[in-house]
């Protein structure tokens, strides 16, 4: 009769020990699943941060070059009492001005179904 208490307590043990060895398991498998979730979480929105501080610099940069050419406006209108001085020189800023322009709005605006659909994305 002692041995068949032998065999159960050591049938037990090892049932237990399978079973604790499947729950550790499972539960390691899944905290490697949550961890690399918030891992790629933190990476899209620091990608995203990144992005949308790189964009604010350019624009930054942009309005810095529009606005230096207003001045330089200014400065043409102020400077040149004659109408017919100061009439190039504002010619050349205005095609300035234009260029500046240009590049922002592809820069900034661009197709107006990509934005949409970067906006829907960074969001």
């Amino acid at each position: 009769m002692v041995g068949d208490s032998t065999v159960w307590v050591t049938v037990f043990t090892g049932g237990t020990a399978v079973l604790a060895s499947w729950v550790t398991t499972l539960g390691n498998a899944r905290a490697a699943r949550v961890q690399a979730e918030v891992s790629i979480e933190g990476q899209r929105r620091d990608h995203v941060r990144s992005s949308r501080r790189n964009a604010y610099l350019d624009l930054m940069e942009q309005a810095h070059v529009i606005g230096e050419l207003y001045w330089r406006v200014g400065d043409a209108y102020g400077q040149l009492a004659d109408h017919a001085a100061r009439l190039p020189r504002i010619e050349e800023t205005r095609v300035q001005l234009r260029v500046a322009f240009d590049v922002t709005s592809t820069r900034f605006v661009g197709d107006k179904r990509k934005r949409g659909r970067d906006v829907g994305r960074a969001g």
